[in-house]
């Protein structure tokens, strides 16, 4: 889901969609959020689901990214 290496500082965008990062720690304000990258997330190349029921953005996603703030 993120490109960068676990522990790098990465910036979690305004309008972020949840499905695709995990926030942990001490999480207030708005975002944009900046934190360390706990986990960059898993993304497959191709899903077979009998029904998908979240968004076709994350519709690729097999773990959030997680970020702690």
């Amino acid at each position: 889901v993120v490109d960068q290496s676990e522990g790098a500082s990465v910036e979690v965008p305004a309008g972020f969609d949840p499905g695709e990062f995990r926030l942990s720690g001490k999480v207030t304000g708005e975002p944009p959020f900046r934190g360390r990258l706990v986990h960059h997330g898993w993304k497959i190349a191709k899903c077979e689901l009998p029904e998908w029921s979240g968004s076709q953005a994350t519709s690729g996603v097999v773990a959030a990214a997680e970020v702690e703030v």
